[in-house]
């Protein structure tokens, strides 16, 4: 019976001190029903009453939200790059300029080519003539 007495006191003074740690790291406009100093003050003088009084009616709304949702994907996990519409509109925009670039450099070098071959041509028709 002594050793179940001593189990069940560090069980509250863990949850005392869980519930101290919690008033004090909380925020002051977000602890709900009244002040922080007030909750600090009722957790510090009646331990379990104040505890549980504490989580029951002054801890934040956000301390009980989970950290997922399952209906809205973009609340749960942060956008990339890649989920950005102006970003793949502007990356999209760009590789069709330097698409169009290379085809007109490649349209350019293709007539500068055809030119080369004919000005040859020409030439080769000149030594046989001669």
């Amino acid at each position: 019976m002594l050793e179940l007495d001593g189990v069940v006191g560090l069980l509250l003074l863990g949850f005392w001190l869980f519930c101290l740690y919690d008033v004090i790291t909380s925020e002051e406009f977000a602890v709900r029903n009244l002040p922080k100093m007030v909750w600090l003050f009722l957790v510090l003088i009646i331990p379990d009453v104040g505890g549980i009084a504490w989580l029951l009616l002054g801890r934040p709304e956000r301390a009980w939200s989970p950290t997922f949702t399952y209906g809205n994907p973009a609340a749960s996990s942060p956008r990339g790059p890649d989920d950005n519409a102006d970003f793949l509109n502007r990356v999209d925009r760009e590789r069709n300029d330097r698409l169009r670039e290379a085809e007109l450099e490649l349209a350019r070098r293709e007539e500068e080519l055809r030119q080369r071959e004919e000005r040859l041509r020409r030439r080769e028709q000149g030594d046989a003539s001669a």
